[in-house]
């Protein structure tokens, strides 16, 4: 007969007799402290990231365009909370216009297809300016306002042609300030003097020479008088 064992022992039966080995420790089962969740991917991982980003340093279109590209294609709210932010947040640009529809088709939503179809070529949509063309003298290139049979810059007749698909030119934003710039004095010297400049004519005589000449007969004064003369004894 063995002798019993120990609970949670093995039993190796050796030449010299019985010898017994502890039994490896068994996990405890019970619930887990932390669910599991798989490991997240690169993608997510980047998304995560650019979130972070933008937390920081405020919406960006190109941030806000990656993320439309790593979005899984089965996130259909993913795809509908980013689209609606695409046009909210950046309703001028043409391409947070080209992305949100994108995420349109992708989830499939009819609605959708049709609202970003119309932010995009409907009267006041992004591509609108397509089709408003304008006419440009196919000789010398003038652009006049309404159209013309003949072009008011080289005077040919029928050359005026209807362009259209270029994009209008932005204007300059204008730089606009509620006060005045400061200016430093010391930096740039010292302000402009807006009075007018005193008289600096010299007429190369003194003062008692200018008086003596005003007195005095001029030569041509001088020389009509002696002609008036002749004139008079002549007579």
């Amino acid at each position: 007969m063995f002798p019993a064992l120990p609970a949670g022992a093995l039993a190796r039966v050796s030449p010299g007799g019985l010898a017994v080995e502890p039994e490896a420790p068994r996990p405890v089962e019970g619930v887990p402290l932390v669910p599991h969740r798989p490991a997240a991917s690169i993608a997510e991982r980047v998304l995560a990231v650019l979130v972070e980003i933008e937390a920081q340093c405020g919406p960006r279109i190109e941030l806000a365009l990656i993320r439309a590209q790593l979005l899984p294609r089965g996130d259909a709210d993913g795809h509908a909370a980013l689209a609606a932010e695409l046009v909210a947040r950046f309703p001028e640009a043409l391409a947070a216009r080209v992305a949100a529809a994108r995420l349109a088709i992708a989830r499939g939503d009819a609605a959708a297809i049709r609202g970003a179809l119309e932010g995009l070529v409907a009267d006041g949509g992004a591509l609108a300016w397509t089709l408003r063309g304008r006419w440009q003298c196919s000789h010398c290139g003038h652009r006049p306002g309404p159209f013309s049979w003949r072009c008011a810059q080289c005077r040919r007749w029928n050359t005026l042609r209807m362009e259209t698909g270029i994009e209008p030119a932005r204007v300059p934003p204008r730089e606009r300030r509620a006060e005045p710039r400061i200016r430093s004095d010391g930096l740039l010297g010292a302000a402009p003097d807006q009075a007018l400049p005193a008289a600096t004519l010299d007429a190369g005589l003194s003062d008692a020479e200018l008086a003596s000449a005003g007195a005095r007969r001029s030569l041509l004064g001088r020389v009509g008088g002696w002609f008036a003369g002749a004139w008079r004894r002549g007579a």
